[in-house]
């Protein structure tokens, strides 16, 4: 369940943005629409950003009721992050966002590099690829 609050709002959009605002929150749920996954497939799927900022984001999504952490019985207990029904109910959302960004870049001329493999490359070596990818 969400944590309560202070915020004010003064329209529904609002709240909604403000869930799922953030530069990787919208690719966190949008990997976890299959199940869980831990924060090294996470990572990778999600090669440029940061373990910090990814560990922050789903700290917020957590709070915000769209993200839960599971805890499997071993030892040590990786931890595995999974949509909530609330999250669940943003992947359409999601989806509308991704047809937009396709009929934009292609209207623009702008190359997604979707399915480019970065595999277990350091960061310097994943914004090398990019910078050569484009």
């Amino acid at each position: 369940m969400a944590e309560p609050t202070n915020k004010i709002y003064y329209c529904p959009i609002e709240v909604a943005v403000d869930q799922i605002s953030g530069k990787w929150k919208p690719l966190i749920l949008n990997h976890l629409r299959n199940g869980c996954l831990g924060l090294e497939e996470i990572g990778r799927r999600i090669p440029l950003a940061t373990r910090r900022m990814l560990t922050k984001q789903l700290r917020e999504l957590e709070k915000d009721g769209l993200v839960e952490r599971q805890e499997l019985d071993v030892f040590p207990p990786p931890i595995e992050y999974a949509l909530t029904s609330t999250g669940y109910r943003f992947l359409p959302v999601l989806d509308q966002l991704r047809e937009l960004g396709n009929s934009s870049a292609k209207g623009q001329g702008i190359v997604l590099h979707e399915h480019l493999d970065l595999g277990d490359l350091s960061e310097s070596e994943i914004s090398a690829t990019m910078r050569e990818a484009s």
